[in-house]
C-alpha cells in the first residue's frame, strides 16, 4: 500500500483525481455489499490494512527501504503490533496462554485460538467507551480461547494475561464494563492470579449482544497511529515523537470528530479546525 499510494501522488492531478474518483467509488458499492457482515468482522479483516500501512510507513521514516526489508525477516509477531506500534518496536513479544478448560459435559466447537488485541479492541469498543477500550486492548499481553457447545447455548471461555499488574487491572475493568452492558447473565469475568477470564455464552432463543455495534470505535485505533505516521512523514518527527502525537492527537479530539474524519477525504470546515487545532496543541506540548 506504500508504494501504491506513493505511486498514485506521482500522477499528474487529473489522473490522480480519476483514481480517487473510481476508487471511492468502489468502496462506496463494497460498503453496501457488506451491510449484512457484522462490522466487527469487517474491522477484523480490514486492520492489516488501516493499522498496517500506517506501520509501514513509521518504519520506513526511520530506516528507510533497508528497514522495511528487515522487517520482512521479523514481522509483526500479534496483532498487538498493528494496534500498539510501540510493542512492534521493542520487539514485544505475546505470551503463550494454556486453553482453558471447558466446563463438565460441554463439547468443544473448532480449535483453540487468540482473540488478540485488536480482536480485544473490536469486541469492547462494541459496547463501551473507545478509549477505555483502547487502553486496555494496548495492555493485552496475550490470549486463547475456546468455544464450546452445552445444552442450547454457545459459549466461550477466554483467558487474558496483561503486560503488567496495572493492565490486568485495566483490562479486567473493561471486560466488566462490557459484561455489565450485554445482556444480563450472558458472561462473566473473573481474575485469578494474572489471568483475566472471561466466559460469554449466547441466550437459548437467539438472543445476543444488547444494541447494533456499528464499528465506529476502530477508528480511534487507525486514526492513532495514522497521526502518529504522518508526524513522522511529513514532520519530520522521531518515532518516539510521532507516536506520542498519535495519542495526544485522539486524547484531545472528540471521539464524533475522529468519526467523521477517518470517514470524509474533505472533512468539513468544523471538524477541519478541531483537526488543526488539536495538532497545533499536541505539537506545542511536545
Amino acid at each position: 500500500m506504500r508504494i501504491e499510494m506513493s505511486y498514485v501522488e506521482s500522477l499528474p492531478s487529473e489522473e490522480e483525481d480519476a483514481y480517487w474518483d473510481e476508487y471511492l467509488g468502489e468502496v462506496g458499492e463494497a460498503e453496501e455489499g457488506l451491510e449484512v457482515v457484522p462490522t466487527s468482522l469487517q474491522a477484523m479483516f480490514a486492520a492489516p490494512y488501516v493499522l498496517g500501512d500506517p506501520l509501514v510507513a513509521l518504519i520506513a521514516a526511520e530506516g528507510g527501504n533497508a528497514a522495511v526489508d528487515e522487517a520482512f525477516d521479523a514481522p509483526p509477531a500479534s496483532s498487538e503490533h498493528l494496534l500498539d506500534p510501540r510493542s512492534f518496536f521493542a520487539g514485544d513479544a505475546p505470551v503463550e496462554v494454556d486453553e482453558p478448560d471447558l466446563p463438565d459435559g460441554a463439547r468443544r466447537v473448532g480449535h483453540p485460538d487468540a482473540l488478540g488485541a485488536v480482536g480485544l479492541f473490536v469486541m469492547l469498543g462494541e459496547r463501551i467507551d473507545p478509549g477505555v477500550a483502547l487502553a486496555a486492548a494496548d495492555g493485552w499481553g496475550g490470549d486463547t480461547y475456546v468455544a464450546y457447545r452445552q445444552g442450547d447455548e454457545t459459549c466461550a471461555r477466554l483467558d487474558f494475561v496483561a503486560d503488567t499488574t496495572a493492565d490486568r487491572d485495566e483490562m479486567a475493568a473493561a471486560l466488566g464494563d462490557w459484561v455489565e452492558a450485554g445482556p444480563a447473565g450472558a458472561a462473566s469475568v473473573m481474575v485469578t492470579g494474572e489471568t483475566v477470564a472471561l466466559e460469554a455464552c449466547s441466550l437459548p432463543g437467539g438472543g445476543g449482544p444488547v444494541g447494533a455495534p456499528d464499528g465506529e470505535a476502530f477508528a480511534l485505533a487507525a486514526v492513532r497511529t495514522q497521526v502518529a505516521a504522518m508526524g513522522a512523514t511529513q514532520i519530520g518527527l522521531d518515532r518516539d515523537e510521532a507516536l506520542d502525537l498519535g495519542t495526544c492527537f485522539v486524547d484531545r479530539v472528540p471521539f464524533d470528530t475522529l468519526v467523521a474524519a477517518n470517514e470524509s477525504m474533505e472533512p468539513s470546515p468544523d471538524v477541519a479546525d478541531a483537526i488543526d487545532e488539536a495538532l497545533a496543541g499536541c505539537l506545542a506540548d511536545a
